[in-house]
């Protein structure tokens, strides 16, 4: 006769085996008995917390993995399956357990991918690539961990870094479409618009029913002025099906195409047609504009001008030159002014890859708090953390390209923050960047922003016309409030004489003007300016843009009453 198992074995082993025949319900029951023995109490929370997770109960997996790392927190499985169940939880300690696996098992490069991925969906870019560059250099052929790398490389700017990665991911993977896709986007970013057409070539004969390289060639022959090749590729993308998002950008696409042939009537109804699909998407990711209007309105409310003042008053660390920052409403024109800046050798500028989102991630919000109310409740000690996590996060993304020269965070919906940025820096100077509503709007609506909460405004006219209202109010509230020197300036002046306006705005910094930079504009460019940016600022200085808002005021009807006080308000209400 056989000797009868422990109780205690036979629970777990009973557990192991309905979860490899896929008995997944009888399994937890054994795992359950097995997790009451001592003995097998941390194996059978592991298997537990395993088996949840592959059922998609994450918030349970949580829970029987956290057990399970009390009774062994130095083991790195336990660790990177804790890690899963958080992020699949949505849950911010994600990054934190696959932190701890690394620090366990370092040389897994599979650690250093999970810890990259956590990061990156935590909005962490800087801090994914360092994860993900270590994956790549445990695990040079592998093709996940340079394709992720590449991806956070052009989210952060580095356009050519993130093209050199896309080729050693698409060079192990040579079948894979979207690697394919996404190195031809780079090199467009790059500026290496051949190679990206090579590439958009060979995918379109590799893969001729995928959208993708259809949409990609029909932007490089727009921008080489090639309309009927252009229109030609759109409607071939269109034709083959695309999801919402890369519908979305086609239509977008043929906005402007249209808006460059003077069909302007189809051009806003392509415009349109893009943003109804934009929308589709907002809505499925639980983005909602009212969220971004009503902390505008707090901030409003809250921020006022003896709150600024006691925060400006107390003693500031010794850590170096404040940041300058550059600010406005997307489609301002702040691309023009940013490729000046960025050819003075004093100065850096960011390319709108802003340390101010390390902030607010600092300041640990939910999508249930009031913005405003926890940020007119910081006090001087959380202030001076707070500039030093903006120092921290300037280091991540912009160290290596300083060189001593001095920041100028320019992102154009930092204008909502600038109450935040006068308490953490009172010793900044702001630049603000105005332009006429009307051709704010007209261009936000037909630009193909990446969505959030603020720019799931920008996807009709009246709530485009109402967002850029709350947002200006705002400004004009903030320019009695804020201590800081601020400087605004209208594109319109700009464009008509870019040395007057140039030389004010070095003044106002505290540095030369130098009548070459007009020349240089551009070739000190650190981070890469993406489309249609990129195509304004290739092209000599012009009004071209000025007043572009006549040609679509019939569609604009209904955004006009809401824009009427800001015209006043603004110096606009006589063009």
């Amino acid at each position: 006769m056989s000797k009868t198992p422990r109780p205690d074995a036979g629970a777990l082993d009973i557990a192991h085996g309905l979860h490899q025949a896929g008995r997944l319900d009888e399994a937890v029951q054994a795992y359950g008995k097995a997790a009451r023995q001592p003995a097998t109490r941390l194996p059978a929370l592991f298997g537990l917390g395993t088996l949840e997770l592959q059922r998609g109960q994450a918030k349970t997996a949580v829970t029987h993995l956290q057990q399970a790392a009390r009774l062994a927190p130095d083991h790195p499985g336990v660790q990177t399956n804790l890690g899963h169940a958080r992020l699949q939880a949505g849950d911010a300690g994600a990054v934190d357990a696959f932190r701890r696996a690394c620090e366990l098992a370092d040389k897994d490069p599979g650690n250093w991918f999970n810890l990259g991925y956590a990061l990156q969906t935590t909005g962490r870019q800087f801090e994914a690539a360092e994860a993900y560059a270590r994956a790549t250099a445990l695990a040079p052929d592998d093709p996940a961990a340079h394709n992720n790398l590449a991806g956070v490389m052009q989210e952060l700017g580095r356009a050519s870094a993130a093209a050199e990665h896309y080729g050693t991911a698409l060079a192990r993977l040579p079948d894979d479409p979207g690697i394919a896709f996404n190195l031809c986007l780079a090199l467009e970013a790059a500026g290496q618009d051949a190679e990206a057409r090579r590439h958009a070539d060979a995918l379109r004969v590799a893969a001729p029913d995928d959208p993708r390289p259809w949409y990609l060639l029909a932007r490089l022959d727009r921008r080489d002025g090639d309309t009927d090749a252009a229109r030609g590729n759109l409607e071939a993308a269109l034709a083959r099906q695309p999801d919402n998002d890369l519908g979305a950008s086609i239509h977008r696409e043929m906005a402007l195409l249209l808006d460059g042939l003077g069909d302007y009537d189809a051009a806003f109804a392509a415009a349109r047609r893009g943003n109804a699909l934009k929308t589709e998407t907002a809505r499925r990711r639980g983005l909602d504009g009212r969220r971004w209007r009503q902390r505008l309105a707090g901030y409003r409310a809250r921020l006022d001008a003896d709150l600024l003042r006691r925060w400006a008053a107390r003693p500031l660390p010794d850590d170096g030159p404040a940041p300058l920052f550059f600010v406005g409403f997307p489609r301002s024109g702040t691309t023009l002014v940013e490729t000046l800046l960025a050819a003075h050798p004093a100065l850096l500028t960011s390319g709108e890859h802003t340390p101010l989102d390390y902030v607010l991630q600092a300041l640990e919000l939910t999508t249930t708090d009031d913005v405003a109310t926890v940020v007119a409740g910081l006090q001087s000690k959380r202030l001076d953390r707070l500039r030093g996590v903006f120092r921290w996060a300037a280091d991540g993304l912009f160290g290596d390209l300083a060189d001593g020269r001095r920041l100028v965070d320019k992102a154009p919906f930092s204008l909502a923050e600038l109450g935040l940025i006068n308490g953490l820096f009172p010793d900044t100077r702001v630049i603000v960047a105005l332009r006429d509503p009307r051709d704010v709007c007209l261009s936000c609506l037909m630009q193909d922003f990446t969505l959030s909460d603020a720019t799931a405004c920008l996807l009709d006219v009246e709530s485009a016309a109402r967002l850029y209202a709350d947002t200006m109010a705002l400004w004009l509230h903030y320019r009695d409030a804020l201590t800081v020197p601020t400087l605004a300036y209208r594109y319109e002046d700009l464009v008509a004489d870019p040395a007057a306006v140039g030389e004010r705005l070095f003044d106002f910094i505290g540095l030369d003007w130098q009548p070459d930079l007009l020349a240089q504009r551009g070739t000190g460019q650190a981070m890469h300016i993406g489309t249609p940016s990129r195509d304004a600022v290739a092209r000599p200085i012009s009004r071209r843009a000025v007043g572009r808002w006549h040609n679509y005021e019939r569609h604009l009807a209904p955004a006009l009453p809401v824009l009427a006080p800001l015209l006043a308000a603004l110096g606009y209400d006589d063009n």
